[in-house]
This record gives structure tokens, C-alpha cells and sequence, in this order.
């Protein structure tokens, strides 16, 4: 027990110790006008032109890695074929297409209703970051066992596929939320039963809500409930 609790607190404080090193080299050095970040990366390119090894292996990786990036961002992502419950084949063409701007989903436990739904939302995402989401229940104490939980089975299903989404999202419990750590997209999680926490949602600057989830609609009080939000 002491032991998990150390290697926890250990954990926060690497946390807490990146976060102050990342803001640290977004800084602008007064002198040079350039930011602590620019300066570092001249200071390995120097040093790998003076023949430092070591320089040239940390400048390979970086080139490496941002190469990677780059053509991740140029994957389009589908759900597989084999991912895709029969009754949802017509429904995800529409989709594609663009038909319709609302969808109503009917089916219980076993109609794959959910790994659908929950696959869609994150292709949608992948393929414009621009979109963030919402998804919301009834009750805001059902979300982290239900659609939370779905969304990032969702994401893990997909990197089955496609290796580089793993690496694209990360899920909070406080706030709930599943953030595009490279597009800042935010999948934030609200309950119908604080319609003012969804009203006061903002998403980040040139992002909007592209998509939005009810789940379990039948526990709904109507439209009127809906109107409310």
C-alpha cells in the first residue's frame, strides 16, 4: 500500500515537473526574442554540427517523430468493415454522406448500437479537428461506467487499426473529459440533470460541437427535456 501510494505521488510529481518545464519553454527570452524552445533546438544543432553525437541522435528523433505526426494527420480514418453490425451499414453511408443531421438509434444489449455510435463519433473527430463533442445521460453520476467508458473502448478498438489514435487521446476522470492532446479537441461528458454545466461548456478557440450523443434517450422526459439544454 505504501508502496502505491509513493509510486503514485511520484507519478503527480513528474506530472506537475513536465507541465512547469513545458511553459518554461514556451517563454520568450527577452535578448534573443525567440522562446526557450527555439533556443534549445538551435543549441542541438550547433552541437551536432560541431559533431556531438549525442545532439545529432536527440535531433534524429525528434525529425523522426514529427514526421510521424505529420503523416498520421494524413490518415483517413474509417471504421473496418468488420467492425460494422449489419443493421448499421445503410446508416453509416448516410453518414458519410451527409443526408441527415440527426439519427436515432433503437436496439438493446447485443445490438451493437453502442460500439457504432461510439466508433462513428471518434472517426468523426479524427477526420476534422475542428469538431469537438458531447455526450450526454439522464443522470451525470451514470456517465464515467457508460458512455465514458464506451467512448474509450471506442478509441481502443480503432487503434486496433489505425496505431497512432492510442497516442492522440487522453481521458480525465476531474474534469470528465477525453482530450486530442495534439488538436486540443475536447469529448466533455454531461449529465441532463445540470443543464447549466452544458450551457456554460466553451469549447477551445476555433473548435465548436459537431457532435452531440444522447444515450439511453427513453430516460428522457421528451423534447422537453432536451429543449432545456
Amino acid at each position: 500500500r505504501k508502496g502505491q501510494i509513493a509510486s503514485t505521488k511520484a507519478k503527480r510529481e513528474k506530472a506537475t515537473m513536465l507541465s512547469v518545464l513545458e511553459k518554461v519553454l514556451d517563454e520568450t527570452d527577452k535578448e534573443s526574442g525567440l522562446t526557450h524552445r527555439e533556443l534549445a533546438t538551435l543549441g542541438l544543432v550547433k552541437g551536432a554540427e560541431q559533431g556531438n553525437a549525442k545532439n545529432y541522435e536527440i535531433l534524429q528523433n525528434l525529425i523522426q517523430k514529427k514526421e510521424q505526426q505529420d503523416e498520421s494527420r494524413n490518415i483517413t480514418v474509417f471504421i473496418p468493415a468488420k467492425d460494422i453490425g449489419k443493421a448499421f451499414v445503410d446508416v453509416n453511408r448516410d453518414i458519410d454522406e451527409r443526408k441527415h443531421y440527426e439519427y436515432w438509434f433503437e436496439g438493446g444489449r447485443g445490438s451493437v448500437k453502442s460500439s457504432f455510435w461510439s466508433e462513428k463519433l471518434i472517426e468523426l473527430l479524427e477526420n476534422d479537428e475542428r469538431k469537438c463533442a458531447l455526450l450526454i445521460r439522464k443522470v451525470g453520476n451514470t456517465l464515467k461506467d457508460s458512455v465514458y467508458s464506451q467512448t474509450q473502448w471506442a478509441i481502443d478498438k480503432l487503434t486496433e487499426t489505425y496505431p497512432h489514435i492510442a497516442n492522440n487521446w487522453k481521458a480525465t476522470k476531474s474534469p470528465l473529459e477525453i482530450v486530442n492532446a495534439k488538436t486540443g479537441q475536447v469529448i466533455y461528458f454531461r449529465g441532463a440533470d445540470d443543464p447549466v454545466k452544458i450551457k456554460s461548456i466553451k469549447p477551445p478557440k476555433d473548435k465548436y460541437i459537431g457532435v452531440v450523443v444522447y444515450e439511453e434517450f427513453d430516460q428522457m422526459n421528451g423534447m422537453n427535456e432536451v429543449g432545456t439544454i
